[in-house]
């Protein structure tokens, strides 16, 4: 791969591991988390948040749930409500807190995942006393890494309660990058006009993964800067201490 998207790829996992050893520093027990993970745009960023666990916790276990998020997927929004109120409804466990971690350069997909979320909590259990309260009952957080600075995210998405942005240098390599998703929505497809002619959307998606032979290197390079970020939080320790 070329060297500047390794670089960006590299710089994506740095802000990976900071968003896991935030995660760690506000949840003391992962298995009250469940960890939402939007497709396609987070898979990659939670590939960096997982190794980044790694690296505090050691081994672990967590719940995690892939959730189908593209613009061309048909009624995403209710899609993702209906399988969070599903989920909790099962009570296979007494969850805490639902984290969200996603990719943006405007913010406006993450934020519909957020907001879909947030719905789906809240219509998990219909009594209005708990629907008022919900936040407290469980938490829902969202960590973005952004694109450029975070320059050219809405503002609307900075307002947002429980959001987190992680800014890099330059544009995100991995949005809607061949080289880099190893997944593919795969259902029925129906044709439909739009303003720029025919599109294709997709109808109660699957997830179908597929070979993809730069998938692994674009890990190994997100893992690097999870490394460089610990490395250099190491080293900043041990000035102060010295």
């Amino acid at each position: 791969m070329e060297r500047e998207f390794c670089e960006s790829l590299y710089e994506i996992g740095r802000a990976c591991g900071k968003i896991a050893r935030d995660i760690v520093e506000l949840h003391e027990n992962l298995e009250e988390v469940l960890f939402v993970v939007p497709l396609r745009g987070g898979l990659p960023i939670w590939a960096g948040v997982r190794y980044g666990l790694y690296k505090c916790l050691g081994p672990f276990e967590a719940d995690v749930l892939f959730l189908p998020a593209s613009s061309t997927v048909e009624k995403r929004s209710e899609g993702i409500e209906e399988k969070i109120s599903s989920l909790l409804k099962k009570k296979l466990k007494n969850y805490r807190a639902v984290v969200i971690v996603d990719e943006a350069i405007s913010g406006s997909s993450s934020k519909m995942v957020f907001d879909s979320v947030k719905e789906g909590v809240k219509n998990f259990n219909p009594e209005r006393e708990w629907r008022r309260s919900y936040w407290e009952r469980i938490s829902i957080e969202l960590y973005v890494v952004a694109a450029r600075l975070g320059e050219k995210l809405n503002p609307r998405i900075q307002k947002l309660r429980n959001v987190l942005i992680y800014p890099v240098t330059g544009n995100i390599v991995t949005t809607d990058n061949s080289k880099v998703y190893p997944i593919e929505y795969i259902n029925e497809i129906r044709r439909e006009k739009g303003k720029d002619g025919i599109v294709h959307k997709i109808v109660s998606p699957d997830v179908l993964f597929k070979r993809n032979k730069y998938w692994r290197e674009v890990v190994n390079w997100i893992e690097k800067g999870v490394e460089g970020y610990f490395e250099e939080e190491i080293s900043h320790v041990s000035a102060y201490v010295y």
